[in-house]
């Protein structure tokens, strides 16, 4: 059976009229980008490196809970610098471009499980309170640089087959990375986990390039 195609300005108007968004099986056509929309600001302060990559210090606030899952999304997705008070959800669906959470502020739950990234991945200097990518799959470059955990993060049994870049991540709560799978040149340079961070049966014997994290710090328990 043939996909609901929805397009993404149609989406684009639900959250500018504060409604929750919900879909399942269906076809995002169009880029997703709330840049030319007009929310509520609140001013954040960030620092030099934070605005020189990209984060700006007036974030837009979305009070939607989105929640789109098992679907297609055929344009880019660019969600970056919004602060988001509800939760996300887009378990099982399918990036086939670039999608940017820059900057982006989660005070909810965020679920990417078992979601397909095609293209390249950027959460630099996202803050969440609890991030899900159980048994995702990253084709793309992905980059986590200087992502704020404050819960749990489930990367159990996720696969990056391009680089993946962790460097400064801070892990508040626990990093779950067991049965992850890094096919390139991954990163935790200057990662801090304040509490367990469980790489049991981690594959980095594939990454092509380097591979750049301590596994001797306390916190972290590794077979």
């Amino acid at each position: 059976m043939k996909r609901k195609e929805i397009y993404a300005s149609d989406i684009l108007v639900e959250l500018k009229n504060g409604a929750d968004v919900e879909y399942r099986d269906v076809i995002i056509i169009g880029d997703l980008d709330l840049k030319n929309l007009i929310f509520q600001i609140k001013f954040i302060e960030r620092s030099f490196d934070e605005i020189n990559d990209g984060s700006s210090e007036y974030l837009k606030c979305v009070t939607s809970k989105i929640k789109i899952i098992d679907s297609e999304f055929h344009g880019i997705l660019d969600l970056s610098n919004i602060i988001f008070e509800s939760s996300i959800r887009f378990d099982g669906s399918t990036f086939y471009k670039n999608i940017y959470f820059n900057g982006t502020i989660f005070k909810n739950n965020l679920s990417f499980r078992g979601t397909n990234f095609k293209g390249f991945t950027n959460f630099c200097y996202a803050r969440s309170k609890h991030m899900n990518f159980w048994g995702a799959h990253f084709y793309g470059g992905t980059y986590f640089k200087k992502c704020n955990f404050e819960d749990d993060a489930y990367f159990l049994g996720s696969r990056f087959e391009s680089f993946a870049i962790f460097e400064g991540t801070i892990f508040r709560a626990q990093a779950l990375f067991m049965g992850t799978n890094f096919f390139n040149e991954t990163s935790f340079k200057r990662s801090i986990f304040f509490r367990v961070a469980n790489f049991s049966g981690v594959g980095f014997e594939h990454a092509q390039y380097r591979v750049d994290i301590d596994l001797n710090q306390p916190n972290i328990v590794k077979l």
